[in-house]
């Protein structure tokens, strides 16, 4: 399908670093949209491998394509320099490790124009090193209003990233400037999101999944390891309990058990990093929202799960139910 000069541009913006291994499918995956009118933007954050060579490539084959080399300054500077570049009425993301259905943009962009709404979503797999997906459940589906998107993002499965979704732009802008990705070291795109999303009155729900996203094991999300980046995850997280904190009940809820979770784990991880200060911190926390995660629609059972589940993946279970008890209930 060729698209006419007015359908609406959309800006597709690949941050990429050090993933020449999965570059090219992504790549080829965008350039390979039924949605033809677009501007497809690659920021090479400094790479050392062959990425930047892919990039200049993929240039010269196809024109919609601009590359921008730059030194490295993470995930967050290199989407604002995206946003900054971007001419598109439109804005998406596609991480350099991820792929696409030929469609996707397509089946966003007809609900969009269908419906008049302010976004779209559409639904993502999980794809591990050895190529097994894991299929995710969606609840909602079709147009639905901001806190129904709202509350697709923390429940409905449509998770709270960026890459399976596509914005107006003026949704994008803020008191007549582009909202920008804050500098934190994991979940950046959570909280651009959700400050976003707060701009919006309509939303288009694409209940099938066209979004791959691939599961590294040494991808910054995937990194068990870093306190830093564990903590980064509570700030965002308490960051959009604040600002949720006055929205629809339901929604402040749902941030709410999303961040209760969190916390915790975060918890697990500052006693085996001894930080007292993070320590303090969680437990305040705790003590603050307990009670709307209590009373949240969320079954006691599931709340339990999520816990045991947690507790489980880090192998701590033993220790550090009975530490995490006596510091929240001390």
């Amino acid at each position: 399908m060729t698209m006419k000069n007015s359908f609406p541009i959309i800006s597709i913006i690949v941050p990429v670093f050090n993933v020449g291994k999965y570059l090219e499918k992504c790549i080829a995956s965008i350039v390979g949209q039924t949605y033809t009118n677009l501007e497809i933007i690659l920021i090479d954050d400094g790479s050392t491998d062959n990425s930047s060579q892919i990039c200049d490539a993929w240039a010269e084959r196809d024109s919609r394509i601009r590359v921008i080399h730059q030194k490295n300054s993470g995930v967050a500077a290199v989407r604002n320099k995206g946003l900054q570049a971007a001419t598109g009425e439109y804005i998406g993301f596609v991480d350099s490790d991820d792929w696409i259905t030929d469609t996707m943009y397509q089946d966003m962009m007809d609900g969009i124009l269908l419906t008049n709404a302010d976004a779209a979503f559409t639904g993502f797999n999980r794809v591990l090193e050895n190529g097994e997906q894991i299929i995710r459940q969606y609840k909602m589906n079709g147009l639905c209003s901001r806190d129904e998107a709202l509350l697709s993002v923390f429940g409905g499965g449509y998770f709270v990233t960026i890459w399976n979704k596509l914005f107006s732009r003026d949704i994008c802008i803020k008191n007549g400037e582009i909202i920008r990705f804050e500098p934190f070291l994991c979940g950046e795109d959570e909280h651009w999101l959700i400050r976003v999303l707060q701009n919006t009155s309509k939303v288009y729900l694409i209940d099938r999944a066209a979004y791959f996203w691939q599961i590294r094991d040494k991808s910054i999300t995937y990194d068990r390891y870093s306190f830093d980046r564990r903590l980064d995850v509570f700030r965002v997280k308490r960051a959009n309990c604040i600002l949720l904190q006055k929205e629809n009940a339901d929604v402040f809820q749902a941030a709410v058990v999303d961040q209760y979770i969190n916390m915790y784990t975060t918890l697990v991880d500052a006693y085996l990093h001894k930080s007292r200060g993070a320590c303090n911190l969680m437990k305040k926390h705790f003590k603050d929202y307990r009670k709307v995660y209590l009373t949240s629609k969320e079954s006691l059972l599931s709340k339990c799960k999520k816990l045991l589940v947690e507790s489980m993946i880090r192998l701590h279970l033993p220790i550090a139910i009975v530490k995490a008890i006596d510091h929240v209930s001390g």
